[in-house]
């Protein structure tokens, strides 16, 4: 929904709810008011009748007073005479003071004379003996020593409600003592009410208090509406004996509410009218100078972001809110720009100081390897040229099996100096695995027993019976073996019991995160020493990491790079009984047999003498001495600094008839043919040449795939006598 509905929409319901919180107050305060003045007005039109009726009561009062005072009447309560009554109450004095009954009680109660206007009110009857009761009631209020004072109200005679007054008859000096009582009330028939209500001018009726409308008043004054167009005033009046005995109602138009009401819906009407009007010329105006502007600098904005031009500028005229909001945006987007130019240049320099870094900790770590070489090295060859030296002076001496010992002891030197060199090789490029298959469970017992032999630490094998083979360089998974024997038996002080486990993971069994798909093969080694902390798990195979007194902190980096170039893994983890357990993964050969495990031997070569040998290596002190062990095992051999003079001297063999049989060649030769072209170069010249790889690493796949390069055979630097008569065997028998 777009702004300018919202803002109608949020206009139109403001008027609404105003419009309705109007009309509600006009109904709970206005109305109520208005009702409280309509009622207020009703009261006074009440007082006013009620006033009325009080004038009309007071005025009979006044005239019975002035007749109980007469001297005439005092004289009749003496002596009785009828005549005084026939010639002073006739009918036409009844009529003319609007009386309807005259009562004269003496002071007993006996009634000494009593007439009253017959229904036709053309004659005077005499009162009846309830009527006379009803005048010996009200004679009983008077008291005979209140000359000036009488009875007067209201009281229902013969189901009429009738004005009363009772007074004593006294002289007309008010002197007594009195003679007894006169009684007289005037009756408020229709006819009398209908000439009060055109006197008053008010829709006065009289209605018994026994009618609903008199029941449970709160007060003698009250108000009560009949409907929507009418409403009563109500006056309670009480008899002379103090009984509710009537109701004057006044009935008068609710034309103070209906007008207001009225007002109200048209004022409401108005209201809203005006709310919508006002509305729609806001929002015009508002569509005009506010949200026209705001689309405008939305529709810049957007340009903005999608073309990514952070150098476009909204228009800014003007000073008003929306400019202002322009200016803003404009600065937002000069700071944004200037921002992320910054930011640029921040993260240009921060690569290149990473990069310092980088070069830095190389150099470092770089620093510190070479430093742990050199201090090995140093060892190693101080122990070497001591026995060297030893065995030097044995021999001249004679001492021969003092020298033989020195010249043992000087090649144990020399295979812990061919140790550290695999090591370092397998963080190189040249670490690549020589594989073949084997079997990892005989690899594990053996490597296990003989890692412990001597110690305290007893292994328990559980090795299933149905291992899969494995493609791996038996050499470098028992380096593996052993690095992870070692760390179980230095954690355990040299005492416990290594726990060794290995089983089969067939395709779809729960692997670590970093392993594909496929069958494996997997080794756990359980020690029972104080396990590895848990912020250390994280960084336990990183190269030279280590928490041990003068420990490398190359073992477990080692088993990490070996078993990645296998394509398996190695994770670590504390067991709940104590202590660490590391556990590698090999990729498997489920459908390999036991018979690739032991191929058949080749045929025996000649012995030496019969066969000529072409050393080819860059190094004059390594070719000088393979050619002295070659001539050593009897066989006539010849060295070549490099590729180009190999073959120049194959070629010479076999041009002067002395052909060589095999060639053993290094790889790697700085600024000059090596070993792989060499071999190329010599199969050309003739497809019977047998070559045998020399080198220290196994880059570039050669030492993996001999054959594929045209050689039948390698030997790894350093390597022994021994390993280097069976490879001239079997090349040689081939």
């Amino acid at each position: 929904m777009s702004v300018y509905r919202k803002i109608l929409l949020v206009i139109l319901a403001a008027g609404l709810l105003l419009a309705l919180l109007l009309a509600l107050l006009s109904t709970q305060v206005l109305l109520k008011r208005v009702e409280a003045a309509e009622a207020a007005w009703v009261a006074d039109k009440v007082h006013f009748a009620e006033d009325y009726l009080s004038g009309e009561l007071a005025a009979m009062e006044r005239q019975m007073s002035d007749w109980a005072a007469w001297d005439d009447a005092y004289a009749f309560m003496a002596k009785r005479d009828p005549r005084f009554i026939a010639s002073s109450y006739t009918l036409p004095t009844f009529i003319n003071n609007r009386w309807d009954a005259i009562v004269f009680l003496d002071k007993a109660g006996k009634v000494a004379a009593g007439m009253k206007i017959s229904p036709d009110r053309k004659a005077l009857v005499p009162v009846s003996e309830a009527e006379a009761d009803l005048c010996r009631r009200v004679q009983a209020r008077l008291r005979p020593e209140a000359t000036r004072e009488g009875v007067n109200g209201w009281l229902s005679i013969s189901g009429q409600p009738c004005f009363i007054s009772a007074h004593n008859i006294i002289t007309s000096d008010y002197t007594g003592p009195s003679r007894g009582a006169m009684v007289g009330w005037r009756a408020l028939s229709p006819d009398e009410v209908a000439r009060m209500r055109q006197v008053s001018h008010l829709d006065l009726s009289l209605v018994p208090a026994s009618d609903a409308s008199a029941v449970d008043m709160p007060s003698r004054v009250g108000v009560r509406a009949v409907d929507s167009q009418r409403i009563l005033g109500l006056r309670l009046y009480e008899d002379v004996f103090g009984q509710p005995l009537l109701t004057a109602q006044v009935a008068l138009h609710r034309d103070m509410r209906g007008n207001f009401i009225d007002t109200l819906v048209w004022f409401l009407a108005s209201f809203a009218l005006g709310m919508l009007a006002i509305g729609l010329l806001a929002m015009a105006l508002l569509q005009r100078l506010v949200l026209s502007r705001l689309s405008a600098l939305h529709d810049h904005l957007a340009l903005v972001e999608s073309t990514r031009e952070l150098s476009r500028r909204a228009p800014e005229a003007g000073n008003d809110e929306v400019s202002r909001l322009s200016r803003a945006a404009n600065n937002l987007l000069q700071a944004l720009q200037e921002d992320i130019e910054a930011r640029e240049r921040l993260m240009d320099e921060r690569r290149r100081m990473d990069e310092q870094v980088r070069r830095m900790q190389k150099f470092e770590n770089l620093g510190v390897l070479a430093g742990g070489i050199a201090h090995d090295f140093n060892n190693l060859l101080a122990g070497l040229f001591s026995y060297l030296e030893v065995g030097r002076v044995a021999l001249d001496k004679g001492e021969l099996e003092r020298a033989r010992a020195c010249l043992e002891k000087g090649t144990a030197v020399g295979h812990r100096a061919t140790d550290l060199t695999q090591q370092l090789l397998t963080f190189s490029k040249g670490g690549a695995p020589l594989k073949r298959v084997a079997d990892l469970g005989d690899l594990i017992k053996r490597e296990v027993e003989f890692s412990l032999s001597g110690s305290a630490v007893r292994p328990r094998l559980a090795l299933a019976a149905d291992l899969w083979l494995c493609s791996m360089d038996v050499s470098q998974v028992a380096q593996v073996i052993d690095n992870l024997v070692i760390n179980a038996r230095q954690a355990m002080a040299g005492a416990g019991t290594l726990q060794v486990e290995a089983g089969n993971l067939a395709p779809g069994r729960p692997l670590p995160s970093s392993l594909a798909e496929g069958p494996y093969v997997w080794a756990s080694f359980s020690d029972q020493g104080q396990g590895i902390p848990e912020d250390l798990l994280p960084h336990i195979f990183d190269p030279f990491f280590t928490t041990k007194s003068g420990g490398t902190g190359l073992g477990l980096a080692i088993a990490y790079s070996v078993l990645e170039r296998h394509g398996g893994a190695i994770t670590a983890s504390n067991s709940p009984q104590g202590g660490a357990v590391l556990t590698l993964y090999l990729p498997a050969l489920p459908q390999a047999s036991r018979a690739e495990l032991h191929p058949a031997a080749p045929a025996a070569p000649p012995e030496g003498g019969s066969a000529r040998i072409l050393v080819m290596d860059d190094e004059a002190d390594v070719r000088d001495s393979l050619v002295l062990t070659l001539e050593t095992l009897g066989y006539q051999a010849q060295g070549a600094p490099d590729g180009r003079s190999a073959v120049e001297a194959w070629r010479r063999g076999q041009e002067q008839g002395r052909p060589f049989q095999a060639v053993i060649m290094d790889l790697t030769i700085p600024g000059g043919m090596g070993g792989r072209e060499a071999m190329a170069r010599l199969l050309e010249l003739d497809p019977a040449a047998r070559g045998i790889v020399s080198s220290g690493y196994t880059e570039e796949g050669v030492l993996q795939d001999i054959q594929r390069h045209g050689f039948m055979a390698s030997l790894q630097k350093p390597y022994e006598i021994a390993q280097l008569r069976e490879t001239l065997r079997t090349v040689l028998g081939q």
